[in-house]
């Protein structure tokens, strides 16, 4: 992650499924490598998809499909793409020792890290995220990291902002935030953040904002499963709509503008990160249009 307040347009994807053939893998991943090479983006985020099922009474809309582990997917099927990769490592499934030695496989450094926690409270995990923190520090401090941050949570507990300034002083210098459909929510956490910032001296660390687009009503429930915020007017909208998916992307380029808006008022370091998580070919196309506008808006 480059270290200076230039906005970063990132563009977000999972891994293939894990039992997934070697041969169709290639098939699949050569047409990837191909479309991400075309994009204008300054980097990669590749998620770890963890199963989130426990931490939701209800039933989950879609089935939970294990992936190929983020970091291996990137150093064996991804060394083709030359730019900057974000990749996300689940740590609560790892003890100390077995941390300590995947900080130290053959190219960590070569890529940037967000470090993410149990997917459900009702885990015990075998090492929690201020230990992984603990570890970094002596191990790989060199390594470049950063960490999630909720806007829904700090609706709830008004206290995003100070989480992320503590792990900012654990040596996170970037995050990114789950998707966002709800502009106000993200809004008043940014507008906190900035001003505990600002009247504390604490340096503003990069804020990077993701957006998705929603191609149908299974979609949409699936979003709200996993707690993101979408506003009641919004949710009628799109649930009504003859075109969810154009409607979800013309929401979601309301919301990137006001996002541009806010944080060049405040120069705030920022990114927009666009995700493709979907294997339909109109919500790839999708995403790439939103890739192109942004990279559009984002110039001006």
């Amino acid at each position: 992650m480059k270290n200076n307040n230039k906005p970063l347009l990132l563009y977000g994807i999972t891994p293939p499924r894990k039992d997934i053939d070697e041969n169709k893998l290639q098939e699949i991943n050569a047409k990837r490598i191909d479309r991400i090479k075309k994009l204008p983006i300054d980097g990669l985020i590749v998620y770890d998809v963890q199963d989130e099922s426990l931490r939701n009474n209800e039933k989950r809309p879609f089935p939970y499909i294990a992936t190929i582990d983020a970091f291996s997917y990137v150093n064996l099927y991804l060394n083709s793409l030359s730019c900057d990769k974000i990749i996300y490592k689940p740590v609560s499934n790892q003890d100390a020792g077995e941390f300590k030695k995947w900080l130290n496989s053959p190219g960590i450094l070569n890529n940037n890290y967000v470090f993410v926690g149990s997917p459900s409270t009702k885990l015990k995990p075998q090492m929690s995220l201020d230990d992984a923190y603990k570890i970094i520090a002596v191990e790989k401090p060199e390594i470049t990291f950063g960490a999630i941050m909720i806007p829904e949570r700090h609706q709830v507990k008004n206290n995003e902002h100070e989480r992320v300034i503590n792990k900012s002083n654990q040596g996170a210098s970037f995050f990114i935030s789950q998707c966002v459909y709800n502009i106000e929510l993200t809004k008043n956490y940014l507008s906190d953040y900035y001003y505990f910032c600002i009247n504390n001296s604490i340096a503003i660390q990069r804020q990077v904002f993701t957006f998705t687009p929603c191609g149908s009503v299974n979609t949409l429930n699936f979003m709200k499963w996993l707690g993101i915020s979408i506003p009641k007017w919004l949710e009628n909208e799109l649930y009504n709509s003859a075109n969810i998916l154009e409607k979800s992307i013309e929401e979601n380029l309301k919301n990137i503008a006001e996002i541009i808006k806010f944080c060049k008022e405040k120069n705030i370091p920022y990114g927009i990160n666009i995700e493709s998580v979907s294997i339909k070919k109109e919500e790839i196309d999708a995403s790439i249009y939103m890739i192109e506008t942004a990279s559009a808006m984002l110039k001006r």
